[in-house]
């Protein structure tokens, strides 16, 4: 097997090497945008909770009241 990267590999690493800013960010903007992606990750937990973790909660109680409906029969 061989360890030697192909022309493509390399390619691909300059490019994204060429990508790197020569500076860093200005704190405001990587404030904003760390902001940004916690407001993004709380949008979705809240999504979750009240789309599938919900639904998965509605449908184990009722499964638990028909289950006790079932026991009063008898």
């Amino acid at each position: 097997m061989k360890n030697e990267k192909s022309d493509i590999q390399k390619h691909l690493e300059e490019k994204f090497k060429a990508l790197i800013p020569k500076e860093d960010a200005p704190e405001e903007l990587k404030k904003e945008v760390f902001k940004t992606l916690d407001t993004l990750n709380l949008i979705g937990d809240i999504a979750d909770l009240f789309t599938d973790k919900f639904t998965k909660t509605e449908a184990a109680f009722f499964d638990l009241a028909e289950g006790e409906d079932d026991e009063d029969e008898f």
